[in-house]
C-alpha cells in the first residue's frame, strides 16, 4: 500500500493550524474525522506523527517528514494545474527560477530577452534570495532551478547540480580611487582602505570571509556590512570604499568601478541547482538550453583581462572630452 495523499494533507493543514479543531474547520470535515485519519496514517508508517496537548497539536519528527513531503506534493499539484490552465489560453509556464543578487543583473536578463524571442506568451518569476533561501524554495517546489554557486560540501544530495562557468573574484575600486589602473594589488594593501562586505550568510560572505582567512589577512577594521548589490555598487563607484565582487557582477553593473587583480582571490564556480526527482517541464528545458549558450559567452567576457579592457575603454570615453591621462 502507498500513502494516501488525503491523509497527508490532513496532516499538514493540522499542523498549519496548530489544532484538529481549527484544521477540521478549515477542511470542512469534522474533528473524529480528522482523528480518524492522522490514526490510519500512523498505522501505515507504525509510528507517531502527532503530539497531542491541551494547547493543540504537533508533528514529530516523523511528522515534520510529512509535512515537508505534503508540501512538495501541494506545490507540485498547484503547478500541474497551473501548467493546464496556461496551455489552454496558448501560454507556456509556468517558469520559477531563483538567482543569487550578483546573477541577477548579468546571467539572467539576456537569457530571458533570449527567451522571450521564442514566444511572447510566458509566464516566468523570478525569485532573488541567497543559498539557503533558494535551497529551501527548491526542497518545498517553490522554485524549479536555481541559479547559483555549485560545488558547496554542503549541498544536499536531493539536487542535482550542473557546473555552466567559472567566476573570478577581483577587488572592485572606484575610478577615483587610490587602487584605480593597478594591474595587482595584494589584498594586505587593500585592508587599508574601506571596505564593503557581505554580512555573514550565503556564499558570498563564506567566499570573502575564507580570501581573508586563506591569506592571513586580518578582517577589515574600517567596513559596512551589506547584501545589498545597490548598495554595494554605490558606494564602490561614488566614494574610496573597495570590496571584493565577482567577475560577473562586476560585468552586470553599469558603474564607473575598476577591476584589480588580488593574488589571494579564488574562484566561485556558477551553475544550475534542481530537484533529483523532479521532472521539468519543456520551457524550463529551454530556459537551461539557453543559459549555457548565455553561460558560454559570459565566461569569456567575465575574465580579469575582459574586464580591464572594458573599464579602461569606459574611462578614456569619459575623460576624452579633458584629455584626463589614464591612470
Amino acid at each position: 500500500m502507498t500513502l494516501d495523499p488525503r491523509h497527508l494533507s490532513h496532516l499538514l493543514a493540522i499542523h498549519e493550524h496548530g489544532s484538529l479543531s481549527r484544521a477540521a474547520a478549515a477542511l470542512g470535515v469534522s474533528q473524529p474525522a480528522l482523528s480518524n485519519s492522522v490514526a490510519v496514517l500512523e498505522r501505515r508508517l507504525g509510528v507517531r506523527v502527532l503530539t497531542r496537548s491541551p494547547k493543540g497539536a504537533e508533528v514529530n519528527q516523523f511528522g515534520a517528514v510529512l509535512v515537508r513531503r505534503s508540501r512538495e506534493l501541494r506545490s507540485l499539484l498547484n503547478g500541474a494545474e497551473q501548467e493546464i490552465g496556461l496551455q489552454r489560453h496558448g501560454h507556456s509556464g509556468p517558469l520559477a527560477i531563483g538567482a543569487t543578487p550578483s546573477l541577477v543583473e548579468s546571467l539572467i536578463p539576456q537569457t530571458l530577452r533570449q527567451l522571450h524571442q521564442d514566444s511572447s506568451a510566458l509566464t516566468i518569476t523570478v525569485v532573488e534570495g541567497h543559498d539557503d533561501l533558494l535551497d529551501g524554495a527548491l526542497a518545498s517546489g517553490e522554485l524549479d532551478i536555481a541559479i547559483a554557486a555549485v560545488g558547496r560540501p554542503e549541498s544536499s544530495p536531493e539536487l542535482i547540480e550542473e557546473f555552466l562557468l567559472a567566476d573570478p573574484l577581483v577587488l572592485g575600486v572606484g575610478y577615483d580611487s587610490p587602487l584605480a589602473g593597478r594591474a595587482v594589488v595584494p589584498l594586505a594593501q587593500a585592508r587599508e582602505q574601506p571596505w564593503v562586505v557581505p554580512r555573514p550568510g550565503g556564499s558570498a560572505y563564506a567566499q570573502v570571509h575564507a580570501t581573508f582567512l586563506n591569506a592571513g589577512v586580518p578582517w577589515p577594521d574600517n567596513c559596512v556590512s551589506t547584501n545589498s548589490a545597490v548598495l554595494t555598487k554605490r558606494l564602490i563607484s561614488q566614494s574610496d570604499a573597495v570590496g571584493l565582487v565577482n567577475s560577473l557582477t562586476l560585468l552586470g553593473w553599469d558603474a564607473p568601478i575598476w577591476p584589480v587583480r588580488l593574488p589571494e582571490a579564488g574562484i566561485r564556480k556558477i551553475g544550475v541547482r534542481r530537484r533529483r526527482i523532479r521532472e521539468l517541464t519543456p520551457l524550463a528545458n529551454r530556459f537551461l538550453e539557453l543559459l549555457r549558450d548565455v553561460s558560454a559567452g559570459f565566461a569569456n567576457a567575465a575574465s580579469p583581462d575582459a574586464l580591464d579592457k572594458r573599464a579602461r575603454q569606459r574611462l578614456r570615453r569619459a575623460t576624452s572630452a579633458s584629455n584626463t591621462p589614464l591612470p
